[in-house]
């Protein structure tokens, strides 16, 4: 049985939804942000108003949309059309809550998860990774006796 890639009416909807909106919102902006290497709130707040950030694949439990995981790539496809250093900052923020989702306890999901989710106040999350015995080993935090950063 061969796959299906037809995408559904909803999914088309999304993919319109933010075509128009990088038409309209990032765009026309594009080049200023890359010249003043200012950090794009007004299109992230607006981006976030209409549902258009990772946040929106996020369990509804949660405060997020529930779209499903094709609807987020067409989302994240159409914002790169309009300005690839835009979309990093508004998509860049899902690395960090999925892995709240993905690791993190019941308590700490429903308040970073919700605060991702919170279109009032949109936030900036950010994740950093590195192995034991690579990377920068040079680099010392105020609590460099721990060998573990815990999120509560």
């Amino acid at each position: 049985m061969p796959l299906d890639f037809t995408l559904t009416p909803e999914q088309e909807d999304i993919k319109g939804l933010a075509h128009e909106f990088d038409e309209k919102e990032i765009r026309p902006v594009a080049a200023h942000y890359d010249e003043t290497e200012e950090f794009p709130w007004p299109v992230l707040k607006k981006a976030h108003e209409v549902g258009l950030t990772p946040v929106s694949v996020m369990p509804e439990a949660y405060g997020g949309g529930g779209l499903d995981i094709i609807s987020n790539m067409l989302i994240a496809e159409e914002l790169h059309w309009g300005c690839a250093g835009i979309a990093v900052a508004i998509t860049g923020t899902g690395l960090a809550a999925a892995a709240v989702l993905a690791m993190g306890n019941e308590a700490q999901k429903r308040r970073w998860i919700g605060d991702f989710c919170n279109a009032k106040t949109p936030v900036v999350g950010a994740m950093g990774l590195t192995n034991r015995g690579r990377g920068p080993t040079r680099w010392r935090s105020p609590r460099r006796q721990r060998k573990l950063m815990v999120v509560t």
